[in-house]
């Protein structure tokens, strides 16, 4: 699972998606590196605090969204090149990849439930109808509770997009979401 941090003369690198462990000893991010002629890649990199260390954890699969399941392990929306979604476990001490096999074929924005480390919060990109399904889902059970469908009108596509990005409020007892029109 562990790479080195990529190094390429002829494409611009830059980083975003940083987001600290929740006890604060590592900082995972997205390396985004563009080459001058060919398709842009993102790679999920973890920088760990206390041993100062840099590496890459994934570079094969495109890396989307993520959230901490606890300081040692992130859940992160993959796709591979045959274009299939996946939530990937990601546990960075052993370096051991595991896809959930939660029934999702799109991107979503998953985020941890405060009160329990198998509770994720999480949603889908724009279906046909341009719903956006809002689910709780237990990652040790895969069941899957639709909270809401939410409508985006056409005219929010592309780089003017509104996704839903779930989040639950600190006790855990609340959820919003952004929303359009």
């Amino acid at each position: 699972m562990a790479a080195t941090l990529t190094e390429d003369i002829e494409a611009d690198h830059y980083v975003n998606h940083t987001n600290f462990s929740p006890d604060n000893s590592k900082l995972v991010y997205f390396q985004i590196i563009q080459p001058k002629r060919s398709r842009r890649s993102i790679q999920l990199g973890i920088y760990d605090l206390r041993s100062n260390t840099n590496e890459i954890i994934e570079k094969d699969r495109l890396v989307s969204h993520y959230c901490w399941k606890n300081s040692n392990q992130i859940i992160v929306t993959t796709r591979d090149k045959n274009l299939n979604w996946y939530y990937t476990l990601y546990t960075i001490n052993t370096k051991e990849k595991v896809d959930l096999k939660l029934p999702f074929r799109l991107d979503g924005h998953p985020m941890s439930s405060p009160f329990s480390e198998n509770i994720i919060i999480t949603d889908t990109t724009p279906d046909k109808k341009r719903n956006h399904h809002i689910c709780i889902v237990d990652i040790h059970t895969r069941e899957v509770q639709e909270l809401a469908a939410v409508f985006t009108p056409l005219k929010y596509n592309g780089p003017v997009r509104c996704d839903s990005h779930p989040r639950w409020n600190r006790s855990g007892n609340m959820i919003c979401i952004d929303a359009a029109d």
